[in-house]
C-alpha cells in the first residue's frame, strides 16, 4: 500500500506497520490535512497522535493493534467519538496522549487514598486508561463502557500490561446486573453524557450508583466541565446524589489540562 493509498483510506494501521516508521508514517497525512481541519478539536487529536508515534517504537505492534481497533471505531461506529479519532484519555505506560491528563486526574483526586486494597467499579472506563494506572492499588478493578471499540482497546492495553485484577467489557449502566457490591465505585462525568448514548434519568443513576456500592462503599463523583453543565445543573445533580450519599467532601479539580480543570470532585458515602 502506497502513502496516498494509505492516506486517502485513512488506514493508518497499516502505513505505520510496513513502513515502521512512527514518524514519517504520521507526517504522511498530517502534513497534506493537517492545514485543511477547523475544528480545533481535530487537530489536537492529529498533533497528539504525532508526538505518541514518535515515541513508540518498542511497542509499535501493540499501537498497530491498537489503531486497527480505532479504524474500524471511526468506520462502524455511529455515536459520538469523545477521541476525536484518537482517545479521550491519556495513558503514560504506552505513550498516549489524551484530550484529559490521567496521572493528574489521579492526582487531584487523590484516588491512591481511596482505591488501595479495594474493589473499585468504574462505570463509562472509556479506553480504560485511568482503570489502568490505578490497577496496581487496587484488589480488583472493574470496567464497562457503552462502546465496544474502546473496550477491545482497554483489553489489548490490559493484556500488554499484564494487568491481573482489571476486567473490562462492553455495555451500558441501564444493562449492568453484576455481583458483588464494590467498595469504591468511580462516576466520573458518566451520570449524563454528550452523546445521549444512555437513556436513564439523574434520579435512576444515582439510585444505581447506591445499589452497587456496600455498606460503609463510596461513590467518588466527577462533574462534566462548567460550560457544559452550569451552577444551576450542577446543584440539581448534587441534591440528587445526596438522596443517596453523604458528601464527605468536594472541590473543584486544578490539575491537568483544560479539560480536566474546573470539574467539581466529590468524595461520597453511602447513606
Amino acid at each position: 500500500m502506497s502513502y496516498e493509498q494509505a492516506r486517502a483510506s485513512k488506514n493508518y494501521s497499516s502505513l505505520l506497520y510496513e513502513t515502521f516508521n512512527p514518524l514519517k508514517a504520521c507526517n504522511v497525512f498530517i502534513l497534506q490535512d493537517f492545514s485543511k481541519l477547523k475544528d480545533k478539536a481535530q487537530k489536537q487529536a492529529i498533533l497528539n497522535r504525532l508526538k505518541d508515534y514518535f515515541r513508540i517504537r518498542k511497542q509499535l505492534s501493540l499501537h498497530y493493534e491498537i489503531a486497527k481497533i480505532l479504524e474500524a471505531q471511526l468506520r462502524e461506529y455511529t455515536f459520538y467519538d469523545y477521541g476525536e479519532g484518537y482517545f479521550y484519555q491519556s495513558c503514560r505506560p504506552i505513550h498516549i496522549t489524551g484530550f484529559r491528563n490521567t496521572e493528574a486526574r489521579i492526582a487531584g483526586m487523590q484516588l491512591e487514598k481511596y482505591v488501595t486494597g479495594k474493589t473499585v467499579l468504574d462505570i463509562g472506563t472509556n479506553a480504560g486508561f485511568l482503570a489502568l494506572e490505578v490497577a496496581p492499588l487496587c484488589r480488583i478493578i472493574e470496567g464497562f463502557d457503552s462502546n465496544l471499540y474502546l473496550i477491545q482497546v482497554a483489553n489489548c492495553v490490559k493484556s500488554f500490561l499484564k494487568c491481573d485484577n482489571a476486567k473490562f467489557w462492553a455495555g451500558t449502566f441501564e444493562d449492568f446486573n453484576h455481583e458483588p457490591p464494590y467498595e469504591v465505585v468511580l462516576s466520573f462525568t458518566n451520570h449524563s453524557t454528550y452523546d445521549h448514548n444512555t437513556k436513564q434519568s439523574i434520579e435512576d443513576y444515582f439510585q444505581k450508583c447506591h445499589r452497587y456500592v456496600s455498606d460503609g462503599g463510596y461513590l467518588l463523583f466527577e462533574s462534566h466541565l462548567p460550560n457544559y453543565e452550569s451552577k444551576e445543573q450542577l446543584k440539581c445533580v448534587l441534591e440528587c446524589l445526596q438522596k443517596y450519599f453523604a458528601i464527605d467532601t468536594s472541590y473543584v479539580l486544578t490539575r491537568g489540562t483544560q479539560g480536566d480543570k474546573g470539574r467539581t470532585f466529590a468524595v461520597c458515602r453511602k447513606r
